[in-house]
């Protein structure tokens, strides 16, 4: 574990430091040994104080993903979804963010989309996708897309998006879409209904199980 590299390698330092000021001590006297201990000691201490203060930053960042993402889809990336530079092409992102929302919808929140749909309850269409390419995803990847509302109006919302290498934290796509609740029939905006607004809301705050 980190926490266990790390006291190891203290106490190397500190075993070299101790054989090194043990051989010097024969030649320059006591009093150059315990300045040049002093020096060594100071310097392994801000070495691994910014050692440690890394790894702590890590794992508090995987701590806040799960915090600030109540949802998360996994997929790994197929041989289909590379390009000629051996990355995913980056339009497969799209059908990635596809997946995952409506994973959040019928996983996260319990809900039938198809159902709804049919049965003139609810429907949505995208209105906005904004992406930023931040790294590459490669072939057979495992992706961690972490899924959030980040707002609820009257006839729209909003959601944000986060790709994720498996086991790494820094995004390769960020991404944030408003979709609108549509009337088929009318071809209009219509209200996001008050059942699923509900839904959203404690899923968001944590009331219901993911």
């Amino acid at each position: 574990t980190a926490n266990s590299l790390l006291s190891t390698s203290q106490q190397v330092a500190r075993l070299v430091g101790s054989t090194v000021g043990g051989i010097l001590i024969a030649y320059t006297g006591e009093a150059t040994v315990i300045a040049i201990n002093a020096i060594t000691f100071l310097y392994h201490s801000l070495l691994f104080n910014s050692f440690d203060m890394n790894i702590r930053q890590n794992e508090k960042e995987g701590d806040v993903m799960e915090d600030l993402y109540r949802f998360r889809h996994r997929l790994r990336v197929r041989y289909s979804e590379i390009d000629g530079q051996k990355i995913v092409f980056n339009a497969h992102y799209l059908t990635y963010l596809d997946i995952a929302i409506a994973a959040y919808f019928e996983e996260g929140l319990g809900l039938d989309l198809h159902g709804m749909a049919e049965e003139g309850k609810f429907g949505f269409v995208v209105a906005k996708t904004t992406l930023e390419y931040k790294d590459s995803a490669r072939l057979g990847d495992w992706l961690n897309i972490w899924v959030r509302l980040k707002k609820l109006g009257r006839t729209s919302f909003t959601m944000e998006v986060k790709i994720t290498r498996e086991g790494e934290n820094n995004p390769i796509v960020l991404a944030e879409i408003i979709y609108v609740s549509y009337n088929p029939e009318t071809k209009t905006s219509q209200p996001v209904p008050t059942f699923l607004r509900e839904k959203m809301e404690a899923f968001e705050s944590g009331v219901i199980a993911d």
